[in-house]
């Protein structure tokens, strides 16, 4: 087919799908500019980056192109919302519509799904009958019926289908992670693991729907997603971030006594099997020349010299808390940190060996071949070995999980202790506990250069820049930068106001203004307002002094649930919802209850984050300009856009900050919002106000 039929079967494709769905049966023109670009780079290759303004209808414009190639695609976003709406009413009436015989499926991380090995482990092995408690709560019984149920009648397995609440404490107790899981072929629940069976549901599908996270795994690793054709990437604005978490790591001393916890499993197995007679266990000690007090001399490293060295973790992470190590001239402390851990990892390391060494005299096979495929699976990187475990004898299960936990430990460990330039390392104290935090400072060392060019890929979202695939490495020469307007009437409906009269936010002392706009702006609205700030602090202080000036309605963030506050705030027209960075994006209220935004300040990054510390050092005197002000731009319109929804949309932005009037870089960031007009001066707000007509009843 050629490229024009190609483009004009999408195009009267589009207006099939647009006809019998919610978008008054007309094409948008930035969907259509939007759909060419897309059919244009599945046929003929490249990258295309679509910066598509809200109400754009950016799915329809990447679904009806992709669906019509006929070829394997993989979507993958950045939230479970807009996975779900993919999955369940995108794809449905596209493929619908068009009557396109295909097959879809949604493939998240496999601690999403319920393990049921895992989940029988709560049967007691003394009365089968009868289910051990849950250890996070005290309602274990009732838990347990209620999963029980739910999973008598599930056919994905997937967690977020339970009705009850699903802690991480919980989520602990019945699902795995990839580096616990001992994989399909040794596991006793393999044939029905529910994770296994969500991938093999990929390899059959024409369309797979994953979350960033997995993408950026397969990305670095490979081995997670099947070979596909074609890759879409919404809300590609998180892919640097969602990448950086991907590679990064967290040591604390928590996960040391989990791994020590591991190694000790895995030690009570070896010793059961030795006692009950095992020849392949006798005969690896045999081998090895291993004398009968040796299993006494690995526990006692692992129940009483190890956890001592772990108990010093939290002392030396002290000392070194808020500062980056391996950076400048160490301290006594860095030093003596390091001096520790290498001792750690040594001891770690050694009976990591000793373990290896018996799973592959336990899965011992006759046939040559057999034995490289066992050597090359113990040889895998950690990641890869979880997922694609391939073991064929009965290996011992909590020594596989040990050896993948531990060996995920020790290769974290070996950034610190080779001290990998590419990784920024601190310590840090986050609710309470203490870490240490390592993150990739380049992430385009990780990615081959036509990452994204080898095959048609499409990266979409309201707030993209064109930059982000040369910080990903990618060859430039291959990459196109669209931008596609708003449908929305944003000159005629809404106001930006920016009030000249308040000091600057870095001046100290200062708040009080800025609380005191907040109250007036509540007032003359009757509340609709979505406030947010950069820190919760300031969010704190600001509902308390709201409350004392304010009549209307206020609730905010951290007293309720996020889906609480939300339909509480969509519910009760009067009220007004404070709240921090986790609400900058993905709030979704069209109508009046939103008629307000108020931003406190530009959302400029920390400047004493450690990470983008070590990037602007990097970048030199331009660190400010392709650092800083690209991450406050796209965060400052993610807020913004919470105020238009839809078409019939109207209302204020307040942005709480003289620095976008004065500073040097107040166009940049204005060119970056959607085309609002601009006013300095609140009687202009109060007369807009009057246009609007809302209804306060």
């Amino acid at each position: 087919m050629s490229v024009k039929k190609s483009k004009d079967n999408a195009e009267t494709a589009l207006l099939s799908v647009v006809q019998n769905l919610k978008q008054d049966g007309e094409i948008r023109l930035g969907q259509l500019e939007m759909l060419r670009q897309v059919d244009s780079i599945i046929h003929n290759g490249g990258c295309a980056v679509v910066k598509a303004g809200t109400g754009t209808g950016k799915s329809f414009a990447y679904l009806v192109p992709a669906l019509l190639s006929g070829k394997k695609i993989v979507i993958a976003t950045a939230t479970k919302t807009l996975q779900d709406q993919l999955a369940k009413n995108d794809l449905p009436a596209v493929s619908d519509t068009l009557d396109l015989e295909l097959s879809y499926a949604v493939l998240k991380g496999r601690s999403n799904y319920l393990c049921r090995k895992a989940f029988g482990e709560h049967i007691d092995e003394r009365n089968p009958g009868a289910p051990k408690l849950f250890s996070y709560a005290n309602k274990g019984f009732a838990v347990y019926e209620e999963i029980s149920d739910w999973l008598a009648v599930t056919e994905t397995g997937d967690l977020s289908e339970l009705d009850i609440e699903v802690t991480a404490d919980l989520a602990k107790e019945i699902s795995v992670t990839v580096d616990e899981c001992v994989g399909s072929r040794l596991c006793p629940k393999g044939d029905v693991c529910f994770a296994e069976k969500a991938k093999k549901r990929t390899e059959e599908a024409t369309v797979i729907v994953v979350n960033l996270h997995l993408l950026c795994l397969d990305m670095v690793y490979g081995k997670i997603l099947p070979n596909y054709d074609v890759l879409i990437v919404d809300e590609v604005h998180e892919l640097e971030d969602v990448l950086t978490k991907t590679l990064g790591f967290t040591i604390t001393s928590k996960r040391f006594r989990g791994a020590i916890a591991e190694l000790q499993s895995a030690l009570n197995e070896i010793s059961k099997l030795r006692s009950s007679g095992d020849s392949r266990t006798k005969d690896f000690f045999s081998k090895m020349g291993y004398q009968e007090t040796y299993l006494d001399a690995l526990f006692a490293t692992v129940s009483e010299e190890l956890p001592e060295s772990v108990a010093g973790i939290d002392d030396y992470l002290e000392m070194l808390s808020g500062r980056r190590i391996l950076y400048g001239e160490p301290s006594k402390a860095e030093t003596a940190f390091l001096a520790h851990l290498d001792i750690m990892a040594d001891k770690v390391q050694f009976i990591l060996d000793l373990l290896t060494k018996y799973l592959a005299h336990f899965s011992y096979l006759s046939s040559t071949k057999d034995r490289e495929e066992e050597e090359e699976f113990l040889s895998e990187k950690p990641v890869q070995r979880s997922v694609n475990l391939t073991g064929k004898a009965p290996l011992p299960d909590k020594t596989i999980r040990a050896v993948q936990v531990v060996t995920k430990l020790l290769a974290d460990m070996h950034h610190i202790l080779a001290k990998d330039a590419n990784f920024v390392i601190y310590a840090e104290r986050e609710a309470g506990f203490l870490k240490l935090e390592g993150m990739p400072l380049d992430l385009s060392l990780f990615l081959d250069k036509g990452t994204f060019t080898n095959k048609p890929t499409v990266m979409t979202s309201a707030t993209v820049d064109g930059a982000i695939v040369s910080r990903l490495g990618a060859d430039g020469d291959l990459v196109s930068f669209t931008e596609v307007q708003s449908p929305f009437d944003y000159h005629s409906n809404s106001l930006l106001y920016i009030p000249s009269h308040l000091p600057d936010p870095r001046k100290k002392d200062m708040s009080t203004y800025r609380y005191s706009e907040i109250a007036t702006l509540l007032k003359a609205f009757n509340g609709k307002a979505l406030v947010l700030f950069t820190s919760k602090a300031a969010m704190e202080e600001a509902y308390e002094f709201c409350l004392r000036k304010v009549s209307t309605n206020l609730i905010m963030q951290g007293r309720h649930s996020r889906r609480f506050l939300i339909d509480k705030f969509t519910a009760e027209r009067d009220t007004s919802l404070f709240a921090t960075m986790s609400f900058w994006q993905g709030v979704d209220v069209p109508g009046e209850s939103l008629s307000l935004v108020i931003i406190d300040k530009i959302p400029f990054p920390r400047p004493d984050d450690p990470l983008l510390m070590a990037r602007r050092e990097l970048a030199g005197e331009a660190g400010f300009v392709s650092i800083d002000l690209p991450k406050a731009a796209n965060l400052l319109a993610q807020g913004v856009g919470r105020l238009i929804r839809s078409s019939t949309d109207k209302g204020v932005v307040a942005v709480l900050d003289p620095r976008l009037n004065t500073a040097k870089y107040k166009n940049y960031l204005i060119s970056r919002l959607p085309a609002m007009p601009v006013t300095t001066d609140y009687k202009e707000v109060l007369s807009y106000l009057s246009t609007l007509a809302l209804n306060d009843n």
